[in-house]
């Protein structure tokens, strides 16, 4: 069983239709095929073996998908890592992770440290930016490492970070990303058909082994564009029929702020999804506001895929994450009891069900290691309502304990993103000798915004509770991220 047969089953079935629109230019299933065989050749050729650790570190493009599918199938186990990483942390993780090769386009300079055995460039498109196979001199993977990964035929390793925590590499087998893939398509909340049209900007690094699969799978055709430019969206919409737009949060923003986009403009996309991390309320207002329509989100982790999807427009389940689909059981439970207790409270989100990952390779700890009673224990804080809808209120690392009063800080976090000047912000703890911990805010404005401190203070204080108050916020050029592009909550 190798996870490239999603390629080539639609491929076989579908070999004329577009598969991928990039750049303006549309991609065919048999294409994308032919390109992805072509540069697993390649990849043998570099001297890329089963068992091999491949990092891949490529902006979203049908290269990237070529990439993923040609590296498994030669068995080689696949890391696709963040591009907007610096060059330092690139080469930090791939030391720290033992790869034996790393693949990126032209454009990026060979950033694996150490001696280099060779450099491979190789075009699979015509008219398109190479791409560098970059192969360590000699094999870092450990022979006892690679006799693991082979006997659970690993096919990819996830990072996987809470906002405070170091990643974390998630082994998927080829096996469980199938079944991961398949949970997608089945069942009665799939949204996913052959005539459908994505429009994603979300990240590859994240999102290609579930999402881009998937649609994979039943034919659908995806657009790959800039999350962060929002003006080619009204055409591509047009033109190419778009039903399913999937984005950041700050894309939606975007999306409200952009005065050449229209609500008639949008009218015919079924679905508009957020993932990545937690939608603000004042997001999805701003473009309930502008375009009548509600965002909608879905829960995963790279340990379990998608488990919970919202196909609601009522305003009443506004920022749920949905209810239990593919199969999946989902109970809450305190955060430090030895069970999921059931209840309706808010607790700990425990996950039960097909598609759960193989292991964790730093450190080495397998699946059943991990799991309680079969119960996957996701660290997220969640409530649900009488109608077994699921909200994310927090994680269970991230609460601020405020002289005893938890604090989530999520909820100051949607309150500074609703003063107009605000474009992206992170909360976090901070030590106060009076009250243990209290809340601090790094802020990014929107280009060409002006605001004090004192005045985004004063605007934020007087919607919060005392505990929640802020004494200071710092303006940044740039949130720090994670290695999987989520906001890092420290300092």
């Amino acid at each position: 069983m190798n996870f490239f047969s999603i390629l080539e089953e639609a491929a076989n079935k579908w070999p004329e239709d577009t598969a991928v629109v990039h750049d303006g230019r549309n991609f065919r299933y048999s294409e994308l095929y032919t390109a992805a065989e072509s540069f697993a050749r390649e990849l043998c050729r570099a001297g890329i073996e089963a068992g091999d650790k491949l990092g891949v570190v490529c902006p979203n493009s049908p290269e990237y998908i070529a990439v993923f599918f040609a590296a498994v199938r030669v068995g080689a186990v696949v890391l696709p890592i963040f591009p907007a990483l610096r060059a330092a942390e690139i080469t930090a993780l791939a030391e720290e992770m033992t790869l034996d090769a790393l693949c990126y386009t032209g454009l990026n300079p060979p950033i694996l440290a150490g001696a280099v055995g060779t450099v491979t460039k190789v075009s699979i498109f015509e008219r398109r930016t190479p791409l560098c196979i970059e192969a360590s001199g000699q094999r870092r993977t450990a022979q006892s490492e690679r006799e693991r990964l082979l006997s659970l035929n690993v096919a990819a390793i996830l990072f996987t970070s809470g906002s405070t925590s170091k990643a974390k590499g998630v082994m998927l087998s080829h096996a469980i990303l199938l079944q991961q893939v398949k949970a997608r398509c089945e069942g009665p909340l799939s949204i996913i058909r052959k005539d459908e049209t994505l429009l994603c900007v979300l990240s590859m690094a994240t999102n290609l082994v579930g999402m881009v699969a998937a649609y994979l799978l039943r034919g659908g055709k995806i657009l790959l564009a800039d999350a962060t430019d929002p003006r080619p969206v009204r055409g591509l919409v047009i033109q190419h029929g778009v039903t399913h737009i999937a984005g950041p949060p700050l894309f939606y923003r975007m999306l409200h702020s952009e005065d050449g986009i229209a609500p008639k403009d949008l009218q015919d996309v079924k679905y508009f999804m957020s993932t990545g991390s937690a939608l603000p309320d004042t997001t999805a207002e701003l473009f309930h506001a502008k375009f009548g329509r509600e965002i909608l989100q879905r829960y995963g982790l790279s340990e379990c895929g998608v488990v919970l999807a919202n196909l609601s427009e009522r305003r009443s389940k506004r920022g749920s994450v949905g209810t239990p689909q593919g199969g999946y059981e989902i109970e809450l439970g305190p955060g430090d009891s030895a069970r999921p207790g059931g209840g309706n409270g808010a607790g700990e989100l425990w996950v039960r069900g097909p598609g759960l990952f193989d292991g964790y390779c730093k450190p080495w700890r397998l699946r059943d290691e991990v799991l309680e009673d079969g119960w996957l224990r996701t660290g997220d804080l969640a409530r649900r309502d009488a109608d077994g809808y699921y909200w994310i209120v927090g994680r269970v690392k991230d609460v601020i304990n405020v002289g005893g009063v938890k604090v989530f800080p999520s909820e100051i976090e949607d309150v500074l993103l609703s003063h107009p000047a605000v474009e992206e912000v992170v909360v976090f703890s901070v030590p106060e000798a009076r009250f243990g911990e209290v809340p601090h805010g790094k802020v990014k404005l929107r280009t060409g915004a002006v605001c004090a401190e004192r005045e985004l203070l004063r605007f934020a204080n007087e919607r919060l509770s005392v505990f929640k108050t802020l004494r200071e916020v710092e303006f940044v050029d740039e949130i720090p991220k994670t290695v999987t592009g989520k906001p890092r909550r420290i300092g």
